[in-house]
C-alpha cells in the first residue's frame, strides 16, 4: 500500500443544534461553512471535512477529540479564550514536543489546538549522544 493513500479525511459528528454549531465553527473559530441544511452542516479546512448531523449513528461513552495543528497558538488563544468553554489553557504536552490548549465546542466535543514547541525539542545530537553510551565498540 502506498504511504499516502488517502485523498482527504472527513469526520461525521452528531449535534443537537445545527445553528449553534454553525455559529461556533464559523464565527468563533473562523472556519468557513460549506453547506447548511435541515439535517447537517459542513465545514472544510484544507483537505479535512467536518460534517455535523442531527442524525446520530451510534452512542459512545467517551468524548471525541478534534485536533487542529495551528500556526500561531498564542494568537489564536487570545482571539477565542473569552468566547469558549476552556478545558485546559496553553500548556506543554508531557513530552514537551507540543504546546496545546483544549476547549469544548458547543456540542461538548474536545477541540485540541497545538503547535510544535520549538523551545523544547531535542536535537539529533542529543539522541546520538544518548545512544552512544549503549553502543559497544
Amino acid at each position: 500500500m502506498e504511504k499516502h493513500w488517502a485523498k482527504n479525511i472527513s469526520l461525521q459528528l452528531y449535534t443537537p443544534n445545527l445553528l449553534e454549531t454553525q455559529h461556533f465553527y464559523s464565527v468563533v473559530l473562523g472556519i468557513n461553512c460549506d453547506a447548511l441544511s435541515d439535517i447537517h452542516v459542513v465545514f472544510s479546512l484544507h483537505s479535512t471535512t467536518f460534517i455535523f448531523t442531527t442524525k446520530p449513528n451510534f452512542v459512545i461513552n467517551y468524548p471525541y477529540y478534534i485536533n487542529f495543528e495551528v500556526f500561531e497558538l498564542d494568537k489564536l488563544w487570545e482571539a477565542i479564550r473569552l468566547k469558549v468553554d476552556i478545558i485546559s489553557p496553553i500548556t506543554d504536552t508531557r513530552d514537551g514536543v507540543f504546546r496545546e490548549f483544549l476547549i469544548h465546542d458547543n456540542n461538548g466535543y474536545y477541540l485540541r489546538f497545538f503547535e510544535p514547541n520549538n523551545s523544547k525539542q531535542l536535537s539529533l545530537n542529543f539522541y546520538n549522544q544518548s545512544l552512544s553510551q549503549y553502543l559497544i565498540d
